[in-house]
């Protein structure tokens, strides 16, 4: 690039010493100047600046670090910058907005509410059903009980009334076996009168 830029005005001064008649040497590419330093290689550098962190580094070398320049690499296509101004809406607007979307239903929801309403009324049907069965077996366990309960009495009574008449039994059984044994014993004893007598006669 440097010899590129020195050629013209190398020619021009050809030019002008040729018009003069003597020839003049080209004058010497200008030298970089000292106080610039060589920039390392741009692989190597991004490597370096990897490589050492902030607190490692010196003050000294931060100054001594020469910048380095990125050469192309602008961006392809300029980043696009959307300048139109946002437009905030009424939120109750969306808010109506939004609901009646949620409300908006498909012909298949309808009919699908519509299956679900007549499964409510079925059930609360059944519902109904199984509350009148409730309160007829309700009804039925407390005329059984009821009657349990008075066939127990019952039966009590008639084991309380067994009981008397096996001991009212059993007293005129001891009063029949007494007025035997003393029939018996008259019995006896008039035998036994009989037979004195008659043995007192003979002798």
């Amino acid at each position: 690039m440097a010899a590129e830029k020195n050629a013209p005005e190398t020619n021009e001064a050809e030019e002008v010493s040729s018009t003069n008649g003597t020839t003049t040497p080209p004058p010497p590419p200008p030298s970089a100047p000292a106080s610039e330093p060589i920039s390392a290689p741009e692989s190597q550098t991004v490597s370096e600046n990897e490589s050492s962190t902030p607190s490692q580094r010196s003050p000294s070398q931060q100054q001594q670090q020469p910048k380095i320049r990125l050469r192309q690499k602008t961006p392809i296509t300029a980043p696009r910058i959307d300048n139109t101004p946002i437009t905030v809406g009424d939120p109750a607007a969306a808010l109506q907005r939004t609901m009646e979307a949620l409300y908006e239903a498909s012909p298949d929801m309808e009919d699908n509410n519509e299956e679900i309403r007549k499964l409510d009324t079925q059930l609360d049907k059944l519902n109904d059903y199984m509350d009148r069965v409730e309160e007829r077996l309700k009804e039925h366990n407390t005329r059984l009980t009821q009657m349990l309960k008075e066939q127990k009495e019952e039966r009590e009574k008639r084991r309380q009334s067994f009981h008397e008449r096996m001991q009212v039994n059993r007293q005129e059984d001891d009063d029949f076996q007494n007025q035997l044994a003393a029939l018996l014993n008259r019995v006896d004893m008039s035998r036994r009168r009989a037979t004195v007598i008659e043995n007192s006669t003979e002798s």
